[in-house]
């Protein structure tokens, strides 16, 4: 996630489309797909309405004002109202967080991201909608533990500072790999021994999520620990991969010793490749 195209805590901020908020969802963990829920021709919706989502989420429980505080029926009580908040670009094109996440107004509160909760209720402020929360919810709430958000918008401001939190980020493997891929991706400004282990040990045998964060992370670093990092991944087996490894070793291009020549000529050439289909 990078700053200004998401929000700190994984929202979508600018125009982003659907797929990396959905990477970050606990639907995406567990096995859903696109086609669960969407036609994979049409993209529309296999069934209207929270039907959808009570194929798989018990209705008498999720389905309930208990449950989203509403009445049933009015706006604020589809699942989607609450759990994938809509915002609009270009004006004429809305667009739902597809991280299907629980309403924050305590993140509101510490970090400046939205809610659901005022997103409606924009008469009201985030402490009434958190004061709402915790008088129904009480200590079930979700957000009685610390959310990664707090540590990205941090780590946006000033990374060194956050090392440590953004180390155990990236090794926890409970956490959506997008998250902790942006978290090894802000740790390049850092710059410290443990900072440069964790680098190493992601390009060598992290998943191609981790590995591109990593390559990202490089950019900050000095030209010669670039390259010695870089090198192997100009052989990686992902093709976006060795794109990216030749990108970042053009500075250093004539240095790259023999061996590596013909693979980093391959990257370069594929890299350049890619522009044209990648061009708006």
């Amino acid at each position: 996630m990078e700053e200004g195209l998401y929000f700190a805590d994984g929202q979508i901020r600018d125009e982003v489309y659907v797929w990396g908020s959905f990477l970050q969802s606990k639907m995406h963990s567990k096995g859903v797909t696109c086609s669960d829920c969407h036609d994979p021709h049409s993209m529309k919706l296999l069934v209207p309405g929270d039907g959808l989502c009570v194929r798989c989420h018990d209705p008498e429980h999720f389905a309930s004002r208990a449950h989203h505080l509403h009445e049933p029926g009015a706006e604020g009580s589809a699942c989607v109202d609450c759990h994938m908040p809509e915002r609009s670009y270009m004006v004429v094109d809305p667009r739902r967080d597809h991280s299907m996440r629980v309403p924050r107004p305590d993140l509101t509160m510490t970090i400046g991201t939205p809610n659901a909760c005022n997103g409606c209720h924009d008469d009201k402020d985030a402490a009434w909608a958190e004061d709402a929360f915790a008088a129904h919810f009480g200590d079930k709430r979700i957000h009685v533990k610390p959310h990664y958000g707090e540590v990205l918008a941090k780590a946006w401001e000033n990374a060194p500072s956050q090392v440590d939190a953004l180390l155990r980020l990236v090794r926890d493997k409970e956490t959506a790999l997008m998250v902790r891929a942006t978290a090894l991706s802000l740790l390049g400004r850092t710059g410290s021994e443990r900072v440069l282990s964790a680098l190493r040990e992601a390009l060598a045998n992290g998943p191609p999520l981790l590995r591109y964060a990593a390559l990202a992370a490089l950019g900050d670093l000095s030209g010669r620990l670039r390259m010695v990092l870089a090198l192997p991944l100009l052989e990686d087996a992902v093709r976006g991969l060795r794109a990216e490894a030749a990108r970042l070793l053009t500075a250093e291009a004539r240095a790259i010793p023999g061996p590596y020549r013909q693979a980093y000529q391959k990257a370069l050439a594929e890299y350049e490749a890619a522009q044209p289909e990648s061009r708006d």
